[in-house]
């Protein structure tokens, strides 16, 4: 089966590329007077909240980057016809930035979660890689018409800005944010900073492989039950768009 280099699902696009490019890609993206330039990581939660989200929707069209995770993502694209080479997970990604900055000289700034959480995360990157600059870092509970806060980062010097805020807040507030947050990269690692700072604990990797990773996060926080009631939801809607039932109502969806 071809793969083509931007498979769409609905609204959105996705960037078919494995880790290594994906990471590659991230030097080319700090360029000087672009603005924050956002990754995002999507799965199929994300691809059904792009349905009915447009402000979502809108910030992933004017990603720099959009990654496919989630064992349900990478079947239903390729069971649409639309394959790509592989999950580009937002821990592995973030951890694998992380280690480039560290070596680049990059500084890095940590924006989201609770407090303890963040604080923990940076002690737990600054453990892995000794030589990483941490230009700053803050919990998410903020206004977010507060503009002191992308003023903060700018003024950081930070040149990757990792953003724990949850799917679709942190794109949108990203995008709303590009100009003010100055020249960096804004990655959009949702419930990461969780597992790096030892609050949750990771799938064992044999869950992984087999796409049972959300049900082990579902076992760690039962309250998630409701949110993966949608992914039912979304399995029912690639099997409708596979027939030819289910069309995407959005401009320019394929």
């Amino acid at each position: 089966v071809e793969m083509p280099l931007r498979p769409s699902i609905w609204r959105t696009t996705i960037d078919n590329v494995s880790m290594n490019y994906a990471l590659s890609k991230a030097r080319g993206g700090l360029v000087s007077g672009r603005g924050a330039r956002l990754i995002a990581t999507v799965n199929a939660l994300a691809v059904m909240e792009a349905e009915r989200n447009e402000k979502y929707a809108a910030a992933l069209d004017g990603s720099f980057l959009t990654r496919a995770d989630g064992t349900g993502l990478v079947w239903a694209l390729k069971l649409l016809g639309t394959p790509v080479q592989e999950r580009v997970t937002g821990i592995d990604y973030m951890i694998g930035l992380a280690r480039m900055a560290a070596a680049e000289g990059w500084p890095v700034y940590l924006l989201g979660s609770r407090p303890h959480i963040v604080e923990k995360t940076v002690a737990e990157l600054r453990s892995s890689f000794p030589d990483l600059v941490v230009a700053g870092f803050r919990d998410g509970y903020f206004d977010e018409r507060d503009l002191s806060v992308a003023e903060e980062i700018r003024k950081s010097g930070a040149k990757i800005l990792f953003v724990a805020m949850g799917i679709p807040k942190q794109e949108i507030w990203v995008s709303e944010n590009a100009e003010a947050l100055g020249d960096l990269l804004a990655v959009g690692v949702g419930g990461a900073f969780d597992v790096v700072s030892g609050a949750l604990k990771r799938a064992p990797k044999i869950l992984q492989k087999i796409g049972l990773e959300w049900f082990y996060r579902l076992l760690q926080e039962p309250w998630r039950w409701k949110k993966d009631l949608d992914l039912f939801a979304f399995v029912v809607k690639v099997l409708l768009t596979k027939t030819g039932i289910y069309r995407s109502k959005r401009k320019g969806a394929v």
